[in-house]
């Protein structure tokens, strides 16, 4: 019986040391990217299914040390869309309730640079679409009931086009999506 007691006693103290130190653990992550050739890790949490905010972790993969953290709004049913690496960095497209359709710009720094600044307020539905084609992130919808738009993140750099109002088409657009596998990329 007292060798039971020891070794429970032994057992509760190793397990206790693990509970105090529960801060030093990572959190847990929904998607890890790397940066700088795999010299640091991003990765995304959220904490809670209804936060409407990502927390953003930036470590150094060679001593694990959190170089940067941070946090990126979002509304709660949407997730990050196509990830694409640009300009040694990654753009991480989230949808807010507020801004639309946001284009985060994540630097090896930390530095995040939002680059559509409010000017794409694409709603997150059936009627918006966004895609990861040849190294680009392609971004169509609706900004209004009759605006539609079409924008482009080509090396950390947004360009967008209103199709209504530079009178592009010949007649104005109702709906857009795309035209299976249009956005496969090739090797």
């Amino acid at each position: 019986m007292i060798p039971v007691l020891i070794l429970s006693f032994y057992t509760w103290k190793d397990y206790k040391s693990y509970l105090m130190n529960i801060t030093d653990y990572f959190p847990s992550m929904e998607q890890i990217y790397l940066l700088d050739g795999g010299k640091q890790m991003l990765g995304l949490s959220k904490e809670d299914t209804f936060d409407e905010k990502y927390d953003v972790y930036l470590w150094d993969t060679a001593t694990a040390a959190l170089i940067r953290q941070t946090t990126i709004p979002t509304s709660f049913q949407s997730e990050p869309g196509p990830v694409t690496y640009q300009q040694d960095g990654i753009l991480i497209p989230i949808y807010t309730k507020a801004s639309g359709l946001m284009l985060n710009l994540i630097r090896p720094t930390g530095e995040i640079e939002e680059l559509s600044q409010g000017t794409l307020h694409i709603p997150f539905s059936l009627s918006s679409n966004a895609f990861s084609w040849r190294g680009r992130l392609i971004a169509a919808g609706n900004i209004t009931d009759s605006e539609w738009v079409i924008a482009q993140v080509k090396d950390g750099k947004l360009e967008r086009v209103i199709l209504d109002k530079q009178k592009l088409l010949p007649a104005r657009p109702v709906r857009m999506s795309e035209l299976i596998g249009s956005f496969q990329n090739e090797l």
